[in-house]
């Protein structure tokens, strides 16, 4: 059992905007089920009168069903807010998205394959509600593969009514001593008051270790 505090703050002088964040982070486990947590809080101005506001819970819960597979899902609470600006991290130099659950978009801290969708980029203030459900299967000591499916919607819908799903195939094989070739597919959709879209896209990777 582990419990991290974390607190961050970032103050402009020359503008007077800064951004604030305190964050409570644990993991355990459970029977045969490991648990990750963490309740992030943000806060702030922009000095010229726009307040910053920011609440994030995430929930991870995985555990092994063989020596080659896991399965889990996380659960992942952003609000949204009518009146003030919704900030999601405070520098965005490490990105969190759990939406993107392949061997490839895990490495991705920034954008996405459908116009940015996904905890981190909000439709305006509208907020994120979201679960996802994940499998990874080792299927031999050079290759693996990790599948997902994920839904979530709005959590203000003052601001933004919508719905996304999207899901995940990916694969990741050891090329040589070092080195890995990874590729994901992703089929994303998306139904909200701007509109609606879909699309399907393959990313690809290929990663050398030193």
């Amino acid at each position: 059992f582990t419990v991290n505090g974390i607190y961050a703050l970032l103050d402009d002088a020359a503008t007077d905007d800064n951004k604030s964040a305190f964050g409570i982070a644990t993991s355990f486990n459970v029977a045969d089920f490991a648990i990750k947590a963490e309740l992030d809080i943000l806060d702030g101005d922009n000095g010229a009168g726009t307040d910053y506001t920011g609440t994030q819970f995430y929930l991870d819960a995985n555990t092994s069903v063989s020596d080659a597979m896991s399965v889990g899902g996380w659960f992942l609470y952003a609000a949204g807010d009518e009146d003030d600006a919704v900030i999601v991290d405070v520098t965005n130099w490490d990105s969190f998205n759990p939406v993107w659950g392949g061997y490839v978009g895990g490495n991705v801290v920034a954008g996405a394959p459908l116009s940015g969708w996904g905890p981190n980029s909000f439709v305006g203030n509208a907020g994120f509600i979201g679960l996802g459900l994940n499998a990874t299967f080792n299927a031999s000591d050079v290759l693996g593969y990790k599948f997902q499916g994920v839904y979530g919607m709005e959590e203000e819908d003052a601001v933004e009514d919508f719905d996304y799903m999207n899901v995940t195939a990916s694969t990741k094989y050891k090329v040589a001593t070092n080195t890995y070739f990874m590729a994901d597919v992703i089929y994303e959709d998306v139904d909200s008051d701007a509109g609606d879209d879909d699309s399907i896209s393959l990313w690809t990777q290929l990663q050398v270790n030193f």
